[in-house]
């Protein structure tokens, strides 16, 4: 089923609505950081998060990432490990990027250039 299917069946006809929990928020976070290729940043958000498998099935069962699987038995050589550990595991869809988006006008994701500059501040 495609990643617009999934997301309508998530969604009602007249009045929008899509639920998400506080897990799946963190989950959204991680999908963003792999999406953008901030691989150190989501494995750090992985590790500090238990509960990101669970909750980033959620999200591709409502259509808002894709997961993007890559066999690691055959990583043998410097290149080929570094290829692994810079793999891009999950992308948003269209419908992802906008509830990112939307999360972040609400203040439930502060993305990380604006937490990196208040650090600072």
């Amino acid at each position: 089923m495609s990643w617009r299917n999934k997301f309508k069946e998530h969604t009602t006809n007249i009045a929008f609505q899509l639920s998400l929990s506080g897990n799946m928020v963190r989950a959204l976070e991680m999908a963003h950081a792999y999406h953008h290729g901030r691989n150190r940043e989501a494995h750090n958000i992985s590790y500090d998060f238990g509960r990101s498998v669970p909750s980033i099935r959620c999200l591709i069962n409502r259509g808002l990432v894709e997961h993007h699987d890559m066999d690691g038995s055959k990583m043998n050589t410097p290149a080929q490990l570094a290829e692994y550990a810079n793999h891009r595991w999950y992308t948003l869809t269209p419908a992802g990027d906008a509830v990112y988006q939307l999360c972040v006008i609400a203040g439930l994701i502060t993305p990380v250039h604006i937490a990196a500059n208040e650090a600072v501040a």
